[in-house]
Formats: C-alpha cells, sequence, structure tokens
C-alpha cells in the first residue's frame, strides 16, 4: 500500500556546487515530507496525479491521468479538497494541464489544440480564457504571480520564454548557443526560472526582472537538469536525471543545489515552491505516478 498523509523528517546528504568553488559557509536544506496523495480516481497502475503549482496559501494544481480519459486538469485545496476534473473547452485530445496558481485561484496552462500544437489558457471563477500570442504556433502557460503576471513558452520559428504583464508580453531566449528557451515559474518579483537546451543537454536558468540571467543551472555532471518553480527568495526547484534515475532538486540563486529522492522511487520532480518554502511535486512507482508535498527549511551548517 502506497504511504498516505506521511510525517518523516530527513536530512538528506547535500551535494553543494558553486563553479566549483567551497562557499565560505556551507548552507544545509532539512527536507520534511509532510504527505503524499492521489486524485480520488486514481484506482489502478498506470494512472498519474501530477502537481504542477503551487500557491501561497497552500492550493496546488496539476494533472491527472488516466488510460482511458486522458489528461485533466485539477485543483487541490490547502485543506485536502479537490475539484472535479477539468478540460479547456476546445481539448479535443483530452490534454489539459493546469500548471500555475496564485492566491486569487487565478489558474493558467495549456492543451493541444485540433492542430496538435500546444495552446494557452487561463482559469478564473469557472471560466476558461485562451491566452495568445500574435504569430506564435504555439504557446504554452507554465506560471503565475500574485499580481497576475504570467510565464511560458512560445514558439514560431524555435521556442523562447515569455513574461506577460498587463497586456504585453516580452519574449525572451537564454544567451547560450543554438539554444530554445521555456520559461516556468515565477514569482512576486517578476524573477522567472525555466529550462533551456544546448550545449548538448538540458540546464535550468534564473532570469531577473531586469532580464538578466543566471543559466546553466545544473545537477553534477547531469547533462539533463530541468528548473520548473521558483519562490519570492528565489529557491527554485525541479529535476535531473542521473543515469536511470531522476532526482528532485532545490537550488540556491548562487547554483547551489540540494537533491531530493522519496523512498523507493523511480524519479522524484519537485515542481513548484511558495514563500512558506512548502514544495509541490511528484514521485514515480511501479503503480504510477503520485502528488507529494514537502517542506524545506534552511539553515546555516
Amino acid at each position: 500500500m502506497k504511504p498516505r498523509h506521511l510525517l518523516l523528517t530527513a536530512i538528506l546528504a547535500a551535494s553543494i556546487c558553486r563553479g566549483g568553488v567551497a562557499p565560505a559557509q556551507a548552507a544545509s536544506l532539512t527536507f520534511t515530507l509532510v504527505t503524499t496523495f492521489d486524485y480520488p480516481a486514481q484506482s489502478q497502475n498506470g494512472y498519474g496525479t501530477m502537481p504542477m503549482g503551487i500557491n501561497d496559501r497552500g492550493d496546488i494544481v496539476g494533472q491527472f491521468y488516466g488510460p482511458e480519459t486522458g489528461h485533466h486538469g485539477f485543483e487541490r485545496t490547502a485543506n485536502g479538497a479537490f475539484s472535479a476534473l477539468l478540460a479547456a473547452p476546445d481539448d479535443q485530445s483530452n490534454s489539459t494541464v493546469f500548471t500555475g496558481i496564485n492566491d486569487s485561484s487565478f489558474i493558467c496552462g495549456y492543451y493541444r489544440n485540433a492542430a496538435n500544437e500546444f495552446s494557452a489558457f487561463t482559469f478564473s471563477q469557472g471560466v476558461f480564457a485562451d491566452f495568445t500570442i500574435p504569430g506564435a504556433t504555439a504557446t504554452s502557460l507554465l506560471g503565475v504571480n500574485n499580481a497576475g503576471h504570467l510565464s511560458g513558452a512560445t514558439f514560431s520559428s524555435s521556442y523562447v520564454g515569455f513574461i506577460g504583464i498587463g497586456g504585453t508580453v516580452t519574449t525572451y531566449a537564454v544567451p547560450a548557443p543554438d539554444a530554445e528557451t521555456y520559461g516556468g515559474g515565477l514569482n512576486d518579483h517578476d524573477q522567472c526560472a525555466g529550462f533551456y537546451n544546448g550545449l548538448g543537454g538540458f540546464y535550468g536558468y534564473l532570469r531577473d526582472a531586469d532580464g538578466q540571467f543566471v543559466k546553466q543551472l545544473k545537477v553534477g555532471h547531469s547533462d539533463n537538469t530541468r528548473v520548473y518553480g521558483i519562490n519570492d527568495r528565489a529557491l527554485m526547484v525541479g529535476s535531473a536525471q542521473n543515469h536511470t534515475v531522476t532526482h528532485a532538486v532545490v537550488f540556491l540563486p548562487d547554483k547551489e543545489y540540494f537533491v531530493y529522492d522519496y523512498p523507493g522511487a523511480a524519479a522524484t520532480v519537485f515542481t513548484g515552491i511558495n514563500k512558506h518554502n512548502l514544495i509541490c511535486g511528484f514521485y514515480v512507482d511501479g503503480t504510477g505516478f503520485h502528488g507529494l508535498i514537502v517542506r524545506v527549511q534552511m539553515s546555516a551548517d
């Protein structure tokens, strides 16, 4: 039986990297597994509950997958109550994903349209609204902050990241050779964390509101590191694949990183983090994908 509502504190061995230079005062992170959960319809092997974003109240949005039903969005409130499974009105392929939520319960996400391209949407007070960028053939919304500013990725000739503020969309690309850029989480300082592919792999990045980048966030020798979420302290969360195992990871702004693995899982992924350092994500075992909530506390050694 999958463990539920576990209260488990584990001080993990943390791999620390700061450009190959040892920090004068190393930091340490304590990970506390708060709970695991499945969407109520998840009763068979092969089903999947994948949280994607968390707000400062602790409400979570994500996607639920079933072999017969495909992908649908859901919301889980901080008290553990679930919404119905939801699909964007023009989703004809059961591919709706909720990716972000702010404290006003304003939700963003994407689905595949009739042309099998990604289409972005927002969802608020029970109403879906399309989000489009002129000239783009594919657009995904991947983050929203408490001001209602949006972040994501869009494609015309190549993938670039973007931030949408008050109807104005600013696109950007990580300054790396032949890079494709994917926007991710967005905090209340309009700092965006995401990932890009280039130099033979995938790497995370942090983009400040002024357009400056901290790039090539990576875990050890992994060439498949992806960053999905960021909070107001610029703590970033994501995943890194090392050989056949995928580890969850927390990055500090100076590229120090700390890895976390759910016990016995083949893969663990962190997808969102709020201002209280509460992280959402999922792990994968022999029965499917399962949601988890982890609290992280930082202290000096």
